[in-house]
């Protein structure tokens, strides 16, 4: 999914939302398990990002990659290298527009929790005594 595709999808649905234009009926407990999904999501493809750096940015492979002789051993690194990072479809750039997507997901979740909080007592209240119950022990040993 290309930059203007993402944009064509999800920037009128948070647009929508924020003129509360999308309606749902969700529970607000369902607003805490998007948000921490996508959260997840996020620090999962940031974690494989960083791995893919490790395997862009490695000096030697051991194929014997250094020898003048064997330049298949050389064009096979160069290849790895390539689809890991800045090479054309590369693994690197294919895992930024997933985060790019992930985050214009966790956007317009949020955006749609802050318009029914902004615009419903009710939920608001329900969403924080949600909140308030999902929050992670602070002090606690690991």
């Amino acid at each position: 999914m290309t930059d203007e595709d993402r944009s064509q999808v999800f920037r009128p649905l948070i647009e929508q939302a924020r003129t509360g234009e999308v309606s749902l009926a969700v529970d607000p407990a369902t607003f805490l398990a998007l948000d921490r999904a996508m959260l997840q999501r996020k620090n999962e493809i940031f974690d494989i990002m960083q791995v893919i750096r490790k395997v862009a940015e490695q000096e030697s492979w051991g194929l014997g990659e250094k020898s003048p002789h064997l330049t298949s051993a050389q064009t096979i690194v160069e290849r790895f290298r390539g689809k890991a990072m800045n090479g054309p479809n590369n693994a690197y750039d294919v895992l930024k527009g997933h985060l790019q997507i992930a985050n214009d997901m966790q956007t317009l979740f949020r955006t749609i929790r802050e318009r029914l909080e902004s615009t419903d007592s009710e939920f608001a209240a329900a969403f924080r005594a949600a909140a308030a119950a999902h929050q992670p022990e602070t002090g606690s040993p690991r």
